[in-house]
């Protein structure tokens, strides 16, 4: 997209540089409020492609970023699981642990 964006810009640039050329006698002799007229005109076509162009790559990217969280949520969600499995294995080892000591207590 953005070299979409540079190549616009350059060819907006190159023509407002040859009407400029070409009317070079004419832009000498503008007062400078005119050449700020001319300058805004031609500077704002490319304001407003650039805007476009940033919001559609903000758009890309959050889009990306929300698959990004997506994934994440999903291996948290996982993590939490094996996390519930893993205490319940440990649970059991401790059940078996007292059950051991309390065996061996008795023997002695």
């Amino acid at each position: 997209m953005e070299r979409i964006g540079i190549v616009i810009t350059a060819l907006w640039l190159t023509l407002i540089g040859f009407i400029v050329y070409q009317k070079w006698d004419s832009a000498v002799s503008m007062p400078l409020n005119e050449w700020g007229d001319f300058l805004a005109g031609a500077t704002a076509p490319l304001a407003f492609l650039w805007l476009i162009i940033g919001y559609m790559l903000q758009r890309k990217e959050l889009t990306a970023n929300t698959a990004a969280l997506t994934f994440q949520k999903e291996e948290m969600k996982r993590q939490a699981d094996e996390l519930k499995e893993h205490s319940k294995y440990l649970e059991e080892s401790a059940k078996a642990a007292r059950t051991q000591a309390t065996v061996a207590l008795s023997r002695r």
